[in-house]
């Protein structure tokens, strides 16, 4: 999370526990949501990605995969 969409914004980490402070923003996805994403990818026959245009590489767990 941080204060500003901007290089120089303060950060912070949260959780949905704690959730995001007033004038804050979620801006990327963190720990625990990317265990589980990892668990239902792994367990799926298939994914559909949207636009990859502009997408060359995705680390997905350990692996790094090439589109």
């Amino acid at each position: 999370m941080a204060d500003a969409f901007k290089a120089d914004a303060s950060v912070g980490k949260g959780d949905v526990e704690g959730g995001i402070p007033d004038g804050w923003m979620g801006l990327d996805i963190g720990p625990k949501s990317i265990e589980e994403f990892v668990k239902v990818i792994g367990e799926s026959n298939q994914v559909k990605l949207g636009d990859i245009s502009r997408i060359g590489e995705v680390i997905f767990g350990d692996n790094l995969l090439s589109i």
